[in-house]
């Protein structure tokens, strides 16, 4: 099973997070280093979308693919964790 794009799912978890903040009221939240965060995922610095990158990659270590392996172990190797320069 080909796992969809870490970059594009980071992008939908950022927008769920938003849609889910505002559902509650929220319009502004703001990064520990100030950032607006309720912005539209492309307007966001590398850190904070590095942040939805890792919630992704943290789901996906327990989704084996085709081959019965881990994440983890065939990440190293694919396009998937080369967005932001890690793996695993």
């Amino acid at each position: 099973m080909d796992l969809p794009d870490i970059e594009a799912v980071a992008a939908k978890v950022h927008e769920a997070w938003m849609e889910a903040k505002r559902a509650r009221g929220v319009t502004s939240r703001k990064s520990e280093t100030g950032e607006e965060l309720m912005v539209p995922y492309e307007r966001l610095s590398e850190e904070a979308k590095e942040l939805d990158r890792s919630s992704v990659r943290a789901v996906y270590v327990y989704i084996p693919p085709a081959d019965g392996k881990r994440f983890a172990s065939w990440c190293a190797t694919s396009a998937c964790c080369a967005i932001g320069g890690k793996s695993g």
